[in-house]
């Protein structure tokens, strides 16, 4: 299961951010992952329950947010979203349109318990 590293890099990058900035407690730890990433929520939160249990980290909230697989169309230049992979563009038809989101892991935000 990769997502114990996940949430052991997780961890990591948080715990670089709170030294950096002289931070001594996370309320929350907003991430996105998108639907491309292999990434399952419920087990990378699970990891993460496990991972910080009796730390600093207990009581820190994960969020997820799931990005769906973004596409544009080389041809009509639309832009539209699917929840699995599709080989064509749902307006014009045409093949190979371009992902543009959809494969990403990051920490977007980091809530402090500092007023």
């Amino acid at each position: 299961m990769h997502e114990m590293s996940i949430a052991q890099n997780i961890v990591n990058i948080v715990e670089d951010e709170m030294s950096r900035h002289g931070v001594d407690k996370i309320q929350a730890i907003n991430i996105t992952t998108g639907k491309l990433s292999a990434v399952v929520p419920a087990h990378l939160s699970m990891c993460f329950k496990i991972l910080t249990e009796n730390t600093k980290f207990s009581k820190t909230i994960l969020n997820i947010e799931v990005i769906p697989i973004c596409y544009t169309c080389t041809k009509c230049k639309k832009y539209f979203t699917s929840e699995k992979l599709i080989f064509h563009c749902i307006y014009c038809k045409e093949k190979n349109p371009v992902i543009t989101a959809g494969k990403e892991l990051s920490v977007q935000s980091i809530e402090t318990g500092e007023e």
